[in-house]
């Protein structure tokens, strides 16, 4: 089931521990360089808040893939559109987008992803006890919905 993860074991115990301290080490030079998200109607910190950790699982993967030997990416696809969405973050960062711009952008990655690779959601599974539910043409369409979901933590209120 994991195959992928074959000889990488080093870097998937790694990356977390990277992350986490490149999150840290990234918090003083983002405070300098304006990159904060500052408390508001629907933020949860009282102070000024530097939020880097997009950046610095970018830089993990980039950098531990590089350390382990491996081409960062099988598919410039994924590359630019994690780019995109990555630079959209610190976007938002410093200056504070507008939820249609950040929306956009994140859709753009996500037809981007889809587009350029196999990473498709092509089945539902059995959800209603009647067989597995195909998505056909519908394919695209709820691939691109799922990844926007992701990025925007749509998992945040039900798995915390």
């Amino acid at each position: 089931m994991l195959e992928f993860l074959e000889g990488q074991w080093l870097v998937v115990a790694l990356a977390p521990v990277v992350s986490a301290g490149l999150t840290r080490a990234l918090m003083l030079p983002a405070s300098r360089w304006g990159l904060l998200d500052h408390p508001g109607q629907r933020k949860v910190h009282d102070h000024p808040t530097p939020l880097v950790g997009g950046l610095a699982m970018l830089i993990t993967l980039l950098a531990l893939q590089a350390v382990a030997g491996h081409i960062p990416f099988d598919s410039w696809s994924l590359f630019f559109a994690l780019l995109l969405v990555t630079g959209i973050g610190v976007a938002d960062d410093a200056h504070e987008l507008s939820h249609r711009a950040k929306f956009v952008a994140q859709a753009l990655g996500a037809v981007v992803i889809v587009s350029g690779t196999s990473v498709w959601v092509t089945h539902l599974g059995d959800l209603a006890g009647l067989g597995t539910i195909e998505l056909g043409k519908w394919s695209l369409m709820v691939t691109v919905i799922s990844f926007v979901g992701v990025m925007n933590g749509a998992c945040q209120k039900f798995c915390v």
